[in-house]
């Protein structure tokens, strides 16, 4: 809540005290539009009126006539309403309480354009289209992921047999290699023996 403490020109001095209330009710208002001077008048003498026209707030004394532009937003005791198009003059425009505001829906018709209104990524895109950006964004990330693993692997195994082709043991050759050296070791000593068994029947023969 903000509001203002005002006691003339004078600060205000120990042990005064203030009362907050609830704003003025809006009573019914009826304001009548004068092309001659292109202003609305009938604004209540207990009010200042306040028009905000894009940037632009401009403020009414209580009472006063105010210039009408088109599009522009008026408030005065708590209610904001806007006139658009040409009124013609003596055109009579009523102000008065909701009193049966049940069945407004300005809320949910505020919170049902969220859905199409650009709010995200720079006020670029819609919150469906920022979450499809995501999913996207998210698929091909994975797809990309996957793609590169499939690549390393397929480099790890090029660079292990590479490795392996240098400095490797291959045991299957190495076991082959190795019953073929028993076989020429067996074939030697099976030779010594026959060479021993001759040479053992000359001796005998030069007896």
């Amino acid at each position: 809540m903000n509001f203002a403490i005002k006691n003339g020109t004078a600060a205000p001095s120990n042990g005064d005290q203030f009362t907050l209330a609830a704003s003025t009710p809006v009573a019914s208002t009826k304001l009548t539009f004068n092309s001659a001077t292109n202003t609305l008048s009938g604004f209540p003498a207990t009010a200042n009126v306040t028009v905000t026209n894009g940037s632009a707030v401009t403020t009414y004394p209580a009472g006063s006539n105010v210039p009408f532009t088109a599009g522009s937003t008026i408030s005065f005791n708590g209610a904001s309403f806007t006139v658009t198009g040409s009124p013609a003059n003596g055109d009579v425009f009523n102000i008065a309480p909701n009193t049966n505001g049940t069945g407004d829906n300005r809320n949910a018709l505020a919170l049902a354009t969220i859905q199409t209104k650009n709010l995200l990524v720079g006020n670029t895109t819609t919150i469906q289209g920022a979450y499809a950006q995501f999913v996207s964004l998210v698929g091909n990330k994975t797809a990309e992921l996957q793609v590169t693993s499939a690549s390393e692997t397929k480099m790890l195994a090029q660079a292990v047999a590479a490795q392996q082709s240098e400095s490797g043991v291959n045991l299957d050759e190495e076991a082959a290699n190795l019953l073929r050296y028993q076989q020429a070791y067996q074939a030697a000593g099976k030779l010594m023996q026959i060479a021993s068994q001759l040479f053992d029947a000359l001796l005998t023969l030069g007896r």
